[in-house]
Protein backbone atom coordinates (compact mmCIF):
# COMPACT_ATOMS: atom_id res chain seq x y z
CA UNK A 1 0.00 0.00 0.00
CA UNK A 2 2.89 2.36 0.72
CA UNK A 3 3.90 2.27 -2.94
CA UNK A 4 0.46 3.38 -3.94
CA UNK A 5 0.60 6.25 -1.43
CA UNK A 6 4.04 7.22 -2.69
CA UNK A 7 2.76 7.29 -6.24
CA UNK A 8 -0.15 9.46 -5.20
CA UNK A 9 2.25 11.77 -3.37
CA UNK A 10 4.36 12.18 -6.51
CA UNK A 11 1.24 12.87 -8.56
CA UNK A 12 0.11 15.56 -6.14
CA UNK A 13 3.59 16.83 -5.22
CA UNK A 14 2.91 20.48 -6.11
CA UNK A 15 -0.25 20.60 -4.02
CA UNK A 16 1.31 18.85 -1.03
CA UNK A 17 4.51 20.94 -1.13
CA UNK A 18 2.66 24.26 -1.19
CA UNK A 19 -0.21 23.35 1.13
CA UNK A 20 -0.67 25.35 4.32
CA UNK A 21 -2.06 22.37 6.25
CA UNK A 22 -3.50 18.91 5.70
CA UNK A 23 -6.99 20.29 5.14
CA UNK A 24 -5.80 21.93 1.94
CA UNK A 25 -4.50 18.55 0.79
CA UNK A 26 -7.88 17.04 1.70
CA UNK A 27 -9.65 19.56 -0.52
CA UNK A 28 -7.25 18.71 -3.36
CA UNK A 29 -7.85 14.98 -2.95
CA UNK A 30 -11.62 15.44 -3.03
CA UNK A 31 -11.27 17.60 -6.12
CA UNK A 32 -9.42 14.66 -7.73
CA UNK A 33 -12.35 12.36 -6.87
CA UNK A 34 -10.71 10.57 -3.93
CA UNK A 35 -13.25 10.09 -1.16
CA UNK A 36 -13.32 7.96 1.98
CA UNK A 37 -13.94 4.78 -0.02
CA UNK A 38 -11.01 5.47 -2.32
CA UNK A 39 -8.79 6.35 0.65
CA UNK A 40 -9.24 2.82 2.00
CA UNK A 41 -7.47 1.52 -1.11
CA UNK A 42 -4.39 3.46 0.11
CA UNK A 43 -4.58 1.90 3.57
CA UNK A 44 -6.30 4.80 5.36
CA UNK A 45 -9.77 4.86 6.96
CA UNK A 46 -10.80 8.15 5.35
CA UNK A 47 -9.59 10.94 3.11
CA UNK A 48 -8.49 13.09 6.06
CA UNK A 49 -6.05 10.43 7.27
CA UNK A 50 -4.71 10.03 3.74
CA UNK A 51 -4.24 13.81 3.42
CA UNK A 52 -2.33 13.95 6.72
CA UNK A 53 -0.06 11.13 5.54
CA UNK A 54 0.67 12.91 2.26
CA UNK A 55 1.22 16.21 4.05
CA UNK A 56 3.70 14.58 6.46
CA UNK A 57 5.63 12.81 3.68
CA UNK A 58 6.13 15.94 1.55
CA UNK A 59 8.69 18.64 2.48
CA UNK A 60 7.36 22.19 2.44
CA UNK A 61 8.18 24.19 -0.70
CA UNK A 62 5.77 27.12 -0.77
CA UNK A 63 5.72 28.96 -4.09
CA UNK A 64 7.51 32.33 -4.08
CA UNK A 65 5.15 35.30 -3.81
CA UNK A 66 4.39 37.16 -6.99
CA UNK A 67 6.13 40.50 -7.35
CA UNK A 68 3.58 43.26 -7.61
CA UNK A 69 4.14 46.97 -8.01
CA UNK A 70 3.52 48.91 -4.81
CA UNK A 71 0.35 50.99 -5.20
CA UNK A 72 1.75 53.76 -2.97
CA UNK A 73 5.14 55.11 -3.93
CA UNK A 74 6.78 58.51 -3.29
CA UNK A 75 6.34 61.12 -6.01
CA UNK A 76 8.33 64.23 -4.96
CA UNK A 77 7.49 66.28 -8.05
CA UNK A 78 3.75 65.73 -7.62
CA UNK A 79 3.95 66.63 -3.93
CA UNK A 80 5.91 69.79 -4.79
CA UNK A 81 3.32 70.75 -7.42
CA UNK A 82 0.54 70.25 -4.89
CA UNK A 83 2.31 72.53 -2.43
CA UNK A 84 2.56 75.27 -5.05
CA UNK A 85 -1.09 74.84 -5.99
CA UNK A 86 -2.12 75.14 -2.35
CA UNK A 87 -0.21 78.41 -2.03
CA UNK A 88 -1.22 80.10 -5.30
CA UNK A 89 -4.81 80.92 -4.21
CA UNK A 90 -3.27 83.39 -1.75
CA UNK A 91 -2.65 85.70 -4.72
CA UNK A 92 -6.36 85.56 -5.47
CA UNK A 93 -7.03 86.96 -2.01
CA UNK A 94 -4.68 89.83 -2.83
CA UNK A 95 -6.70 90.49 -5.98
CA UNK A 96 -9.92 90.56 -3.99
CA UNK A 97 -8.62 92.56 -1.03
CA UNK A 98 -10.41 95.70 -2.24
CA UNK A 99 -13.84 94.03 -2.09
CA UNK A 100 -13.22 92.43 1.31
CA UNK A 101 -13.32 95.75 3.17
CA UNK A 102 -15.58 95.28 6.16
CA UNK A 103 -16.45 92.91 8.96
CA UNK A 104 -19.32 91.30 7.05
CA UNK A 105 -17.09 90.40 4.12
CA UNK A 106 -14.48 88.86 6.41
CA UNK A 107 -17.07 86.81 8.28
CA UNK A 108 -18.54 85.59 5.00
CA UNK A 109 -15.14 84.57 3.62
CA UNK A 110 -14.24 82.56 6.73
CA UNK A 111 -17.68 80.90 6.83
CA UNK A 112 -17.61 79.89 3.16
CA UNK A 113 -14.07 78.51 3.33
CA UNK A 114 -14.78 76.44 6.45
CA UNK A 115 -17.96 75.03 4.91
CA UNK A 116 -16.32 74.16 1.62
CA UNK A 117 -13.30 72.70 3.44
CA UNK A 118 -15.57 70.35 5.41
CA UNK A 119 -17.33 69.12 2.26
CA UNK A 120 -14.08 68.77 0.31
CA UNK A 121 -12.35 66.75 3.04
CA UNK A 122 -15.33 64.41 3.35
CA UNK A 123 -15.35 63.89 -0.41
CA UNK A 124 -11.59 63.27 -0.43
CA UNK A 125 -11.95 60.70 2.35
CA UNK A 126 -14.55 58.72 0.40
CA UNK A 127 -12.47 58.98 -2.77
CA UNK A 128 -9.34 57.67 -1.07
CA UNK A 129 -11.29 54.72 0.31
CA UNK A 130 -12.19 53.71 -3.25
CA UNK A 131 -8.62 54.25 -4.40
CA UNK A 132 -7.44 52.02 -1.55
CA UNK A 133 -9.67 49.30 -2.96
CA UNK A 134 -7.94 49.78 -6.35
CA UNK A 135 -11.18 50.98 -7.94
CA UNK A 136 -10.32 54.25 -9.69
CA UNK A 137 -13.57 54.37 -11.68
CA UNK A 138 -15.62 54.24 -8.47
CA UNK A 139 -13.35 56.86 -6.90
CA UNK A 140 -13.93 59.22 -9.84
CA UNK A 141 -17.69 58.72 -9.49
CA UNK A 142 -17.58 59.51 -5.77
CA UNK A 143 -15.56 62.67 -6.46
CA UNK A 144 -17.97 63.84 -9.15
CA UNK A 145 -21.05 63.35 -6.99
CA UNK A 146 -19.30 64.88 -3.98
CA UNK A 147 -18.31 67.95 -6.00
CA UNK A 148 -21.83 68.40 -7.35
CA UNK A 149 -23.45 67.93 -3.94
CA UNK A 150 -20.99 70.21 -2.19
CA UNK A 151 -21.54 72.95 -4.77
CA UNK A 152 -25.31 72.73 -4.40
CA UNK A 153 -24.94 73.21 -0.64
CA UNK A 154 -22.01 75.61 -0.31
CA UNK A 155 -22.95 78.20 -2.94
CA UNK A 156 -26.55 78.85 -1.72
CA UNK A 157 -25.33 78.89 1.89
CA UNK A 158 -22.62 81.41 0.99
CA UNK A 159 -25.02 83.66 -0.91
CA UNK A 160 -27.59 83.54 1.91
CA UNK A 161 -24.97 84.35 4.53
CA UNK A 162 -23.68 87.22 2.40
CA UNK A 163 -27.14 88.75 2.34
CA UNK A 164 -27.58 88.32 6.09
CA UNK A 165 -24.27 89.93 7.06
CA UNK A 166 -24.44 92.62 4.35
CA UNK A 167 -21.13 91.63 2.77
CA UNK A 168 -21.93 93.11 -0.63
CA UNK A 169 -22.28 91.63 -4.08
CA UNK A 170 -18.58 91.49 -4.97
CA UNK A 171 -17.51 89.96 -1.65
CA UNK A 172 -20.29 87.37 -1.91
CA UNK A 173 -19.29 86.47 -5.47
CA UNK A 174 -15.62 86.18 -4.49
CA UNK A 175 -16.39 83.97 -1.49
CA UNK A 176 -18.65 81.70 -3.54
CA UNK A 177 -16.05 81.41 -6.29
CA UNK A 178 -13.24 80.54 -3.90
CA UNK A 179 -15.45 77.93 -2.22
CA UNK A 180 -16.22 76.26 -5.55
CA UNK A 181 -12.51 76.33 -6.40
CA UNK A 182 -11.63 74.64 -3.11
CA UNK A 183 -14.19 71.89 -3.73
CA UNK A 184 -13.02 71.40 -7.31
CA UNK A 185 -9.32 71.49 -6.44
CA UNK A 186 -9.71 68.78 -3.81
CA UNK A 187 -11.59 66.48 -6.18
CA UNK A 188 -9.08 67.05 -8.98
CA UNK A 189 -6.05 66.40 -6.79
CA UNK A 190 -7.48 63.20 -5.33
CA UNK A 191 -8.16 62.03 -8.90
CA UNK A 192 -4.54 62.79 -9.85
CA UNK A 193 -5.20 65.60 -12.36
CA UNK A 194 -3.38 68.50 -10.65
CA UNK A 195 -2.19 69.97 -13.95
CA UNK A 196 -5.73 71.20 -14.72
CA UNK A 197 -5.59 73.57 -11.73
CA UNK A 198 -2.84 75.72 -13.20
CA UNK A 199 -5.00 77.19 -16.03
CA UNK A 200 -7.82 77.74 -13.53
CA UNK A 201 -5.53 79.76 -11.25
CA UNK A 202 -3.85 81.86 -13.95
CA UNK A 203 -6.41 84.73 -13.98
CA UNK A 204 -6.24 85.24 -10.22
CA UNK A 205 -2.46 84.83 -10.10
CA UNK A 206 -1.94 87.30 -12.96
CA UNK A 207 -4.32 89.84 -11.42
CA UNK A 208 -2.85 89.63 -7.92
CA UNK A 209 0.27 91.80 -8.41
CA UNK A 210 -1.58 94.39 -10.51
CA UNK A 211 -4.16 95.00 -7.78
CA UNK A 212 -1.87 94.68 -4.78
CA UNK A 213 -1.78 97.49 -2.20
CA UNK A 214 0.54 100.34 -3.10
CA UNK A 215 -0.55 100.66 -6.75
CA UNK A 216 -1.97 103.96 -7.99
CA UNK A 217 -5.68 103.97 -7.74
CA UNK A 218 -8.60 105.32 -5.77
CA UNK A 219 -8.03 105.58 -2.01
CA UNK A 220 -9.76 103.12 0.29
CA UNK A 221 -13.25 103.86 1.42
CA UNK A 222 -12.01 104.66 4.93
CA UNK A 223 -9.59 107.26 3.60
CA UNK A 224 -12.32 108.91 1.53
CA UNK A 225 -14.50 109.12 4.59
CA UNK A 226 -11.74 110.79 6.61
CA UNK A 227 -11.18 113.38 3.91
CA UNK A 228 -14.89 114.15 3.72
CA UNK A 229 -15.01 114.70 7.47
CA UNK A 230 -11.87 116.88 7.54
CA UNK A 231 -11.72 118.76 4.23
CA UNK A 232 -9.42 121.56 5.46
CA UNK A 233 -6.71 119.22 6.77
CA UNK A 234 -6.87 117.14 3.59
CA UNK A 235 -6.54 120.29 1.50
CA UNK A 236 -3.51 121.37 3.50
CA UNK A 237 -1.94 117.94 3.02
CA UNK A 238 -2.58 118.10 -0.71
CA UNK A 239 -1.09 121.58 -0.87
CA UNK A 240 2.05 120.50 0.95
CA UNK A 241 2.45 117.46 -1.32
CA UNK A 242 1.89 119.35 -4.60
CA UNK A 243 5.05 120.63 -6.35
CA UNK A 244 5.47 124.27 -7.33
CA UNK A 245 4.13 125.08 -10.75
CA UNK A 246 6.62 126.39 -13.32
CA UNK A 247 6.89 130.15 -13.14
CA UNK A 248 5.27 130.52 -9.77
CA UNK A 249 7.10 132.35 -6.99
CA UNK A 250 9.14 130.16 -4.74
CA UNK A 251 7.67 129.25 -1.40
CA UNK A 252 9.23 130.60 1.68
CA UNK A 253 9.80 128.69 4.85
CA UNK A 254 7.47 130.99 6.76
CA UNK A 255 4.23 130.15 8.48
CA UNK A 256 1.50 128.78 6.22
CA UNK A 257 -1.95 130.33 6.07
CA UNK A 258 -4.50 128.65 8.27
CA UNK A 259 -7.50 130.66 7.16
CA UNK A 260 -8.38 133.23 4.49
CA UNK A 261 -8.46 135.99 7.11
CA UNK A 262 -5.04 135.35 8.56
CA UNK A 263 -3.45 137.75 6.13
CA UNK A 264 -0.29 135.79 5.34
Amino acid sequence: MSASVEGLRERMADLCAGAVDALEVTAGLEAEGINDEAAKDYGHPDVFALAEDLYARTPRRPPPPERTEAPWRPEPLRHLLRGVLFGLPGLCYVSGAQVLDGTGAGVLLVFSLLLSWAFSQGTAYLGYIRLGLMDRAAASGVLRYGLAGGTLVVVPATVGTGVLVGAGTMATALSAGLSVYLLSATAVQVDGAEAWLLPALLPGVAGGPSTSPGRDGPPPSGARGRCRSRPRSCSRSSARAAPDAPGSPARTSGRRCRSPSSGC
